[in-house]
């Protein structure tokens, strides 16, 4: 079975009451065809490679909370406000490219897709996989979880993936 990266973060992360469910859900989404209408964060996540790809000023993740659906304009505009504190962090580097990779895991087969990916001038880099999520309920010091793990990773991590 192959699932994505973010599907197993949701599955490690749930409770033990939720795995089952969650599992059930996960093999359907695996043994069916994506639906980009469906996608809840698909319009930000495009916006934020693009973004990275271009301008780097956040203008992307603007343009799509403005016009964002009445539903999804609240989540939009949030990440839009403040993806200027997130992206601070590379504005020494630059985009680089990155193809997809898989993992096995005992069995599992897992896609590791980076949204996007930075390298700075003394050549170490970060490929970077984004989660958005629609409320508040995780707390602050786990939002920031991805963006500790980047940290400390060491940038061979990043020479297996380049």
């Amino acid at each position: 079975m192959e699932i994505g990266l973010n599907a197993f973060v949701k599955f490690t992360n749930a409770s033990a009451s939720a795995r089952p469910r969650l599992a059930r859900q996960i093999a359907e989404q695996a043994s069916s065809e994506y639906d980009p209408a469906t996608d809840f964060w698909r319009p930000m996540r495009q916006a934020i490679s693009r973004d990275r790809k271009t301008s780097r000023d956040g203008s992307a993740l603007r343009e799509v909370a403005i016009s964002a659906p009445a539903l999804r304009r609240p989540s939009f505009e949030a990440i839009s406000d403040h993806w200027g504190d997130v992206s601070n962090r590379w504005k020494e580097a630059s985009f680089a490219t990155l193809a997809s990779k898989r993992v096995e895991l005992d069995g599992l087969s897992i896609r590791v897709h980076p949204l996007f990916t930075e390298r700075w001038a003394d050549g170490h880099g970060e490929a970077v996989c984004v989660w958005l999520i629609r409320n508040n309920s995780v707390p602050r010091q786990y939002r920031w979880y991805v963006i500790c793990f980047l940290e400390t990773t060491p940038s061979q991590a990043f020479n297996r993936y380049s």
